[in-house]
């Protein structure tokens, strides 16, 4: 569903060059800037962590701005870590977040969500899963909702345009009966 919102958008921008124009250059933007990409995911991984440890039987409740910074924390360390392993690489990764492999990021949240919230390897291990599993779902919905405003906003322009274009032929037959 969400291919088909975007083909759909792709499809209605074609029809004018300024607004693909605009998109193709919020696309390579977007590709080309990690750091834009990594902070755009502070907040979705901490309302995520929220959610997974909201429970009382953690003894640390943290509230949404402490739970963005642990988020920041721990991409932090995943930067580190990149770059410490970048040079054995070989080579960069461009079209991916980090350079590591996505289990030892898996593993370095669970460490993080072990020692913040002093629980045990295997809830750690199980909540490290539900956050991931809830960023997924506010990811396709935040997606949705975007996709949403977008179409919203393009029919709106095309509205206006077609009632812009309406309104100077107006103006063109008045000037036509004036004129004779």
């Amino acid at each position: 569903a969400l291919l088909v919102a975007v083909e759909r958008v792709e499809k209605v921008l074609q029809n004018s060059p300024f607004l693909m124009k605009v998109w193709n250059l919020m696309k390579s933007w977007g590709h080309g800037n990690k750091a834009f990409r990594i902070i755009a995911t502070l907040p979705l991984f901490a309302l995520a962590t929220q959610l997974a440890f909201r429970r009382r039987k953690y003894k640390l409740n943290y509230n949404t701005t402490e739970h963005v910074f642990i988020q920041a924390y721990i991409a932090c360390q995943i930067l580190l870590l990149s770059i410490i392993v970048l040079p054995f690489n070989g080579y960069a990764k461009v079209d991916d977040l980090y350079e590591l492999p996505l289990w030892l990021i898996f593993v370095l949240f669970c460490w993080d969500y072990k020692q913040l919230y002093r629980c045990t390897w295997w809830r750690s291990f199980w909540r490290t899963i539900l956050m991931l599993t809830y960023s997924l779902v506010l990811l396709v919905i935040f997606a949705c909702l975007v996709m949403a405003l977008m179409l919203a906003g393009i029919y709106v322009l095309k509205f206006i345009l077609k009632q812009k274009k309406s309104l100077h032929g107006l103006f063109l037959l008045d000037e036509t009966v004036f004129l004779q």
